[in-house]
């Protein structure tokens, strides 16, 4: 923790939404979906239990949030409190003014359920299954597709990555998003088409959208140096980066139909996560 930090607030604290735990998963599933990525249900009385996102999003929209299974108890502080009285328990939730402004070791819940992960995803000579990972990301993508009308066609063959199969899953999360901004700004599509495969030099994580195509996309320009002003390309480059540090490559070509993104990581890399 950073002793130059006085008080609570001033630390670095991860957003969150407040609920009580009578309203139902669909009455917080707007701003979770838009990127927040806790939820807090309090219960009206002193507790509170803190909930990952996608955890909360996969339950029945009509389940009250008192009867979600799981999440983390959480203890309230006042954001005017010094960081040398801080109680060891993690995770806090943090109020000013009795708001809530954000919660303290919010990342505790995560690493828990990322680990459990890990394990899942190993391979006992070594490296993680790029597979199953790549499925636990369709699994979270699908109800997003499914709202949209859009199909998700899958050619995901048994593959392994050095390394954490958190990479395959953050990349493909993050290239699916992608994809359906893409069809959403030139004019809607019919399917969204998922390759993954391991080959001779490595593995290949491919997504190819099926859209409208109401205007030319210049795809070119996407991953070049060029200054541009465009956030969703700002985000397919700094995705690039993070490709490239992981001495993988990222590709972006135009179809006749829609666009396709690849990404393939050569044989053995020293992989970590995306952050």
């Amino acid at each position: 923790m950073d002793a130059a930090h006085d008080m609570v607030g001033e630390l670095d604290l991860a957003p969150v939404i407040e609920a009580w735990g009578v309203q139902t998963v669909e009455e917080v599933a707007a701003p979770l979906q838009k990127g927040t990525a806790f939820l807090v249900v309090q219960d009206g009385g002193d507790r509170a239990r803190l909930f990952h996102a996608e955890e909360v999003l996969k339950s029945p929209p009509g389940l009250m949030l008192d009867l979600l299974a799981g999440g983390r108890e959480l203890l309230s502080v006042d954001a005017h409190l010094s960081v040398d009285a801080l109680p060891k328990h993690r995770p806090l939730l943090v109020r000013e003014n009795g708001m809530v402004k954000g919660v303290l070791g919010a990342e505790t819940l995560t690493e828990g359920k990322d680990a459990r992960r890990s394990r899942r995803w190993a391979l006992a000579k070594g490296g993680a299954n790029a597979q199953a990972a790549a499925m636990d990301a369709v699994k979270e993508a699908r109800k997003e597709f499914r709202r949209e009308g859009i199909a998700l066609i899958l050619d995901v063959q048994p593959s392994r990555v050095d390394g954490d199969g958190r990479l395959v899953r953050d990349l493909v999360h993050r290239l699916l998003e992608r994809s359906l901004a893409i069809l959403r700004q030139n004019g809607g599509g019919t399917a969204v088409h998922l390759k993954v495969n391991d080959g001779p030099d490595g593995l290949t994580i491919e997504v190819q959208d099926r859209g409208a195509r109401k205007q030319r996309m210049d795809v070119e320009d996407w991953l070049s140096d060029e200054p541009t002003s465009d956030v969703a390309v700002q985000d397919l480059r700094k995705l690039r980066n993070q490709v490239s540090s992981r001495r993988g490559r990222m590709d972006v070509m135009e179809t006749r139909t829609g666009v396709v993104l690849q990404v393939h990581f050569p044989v053995k890399p020293q992989l970590a996560i995306i952050g």
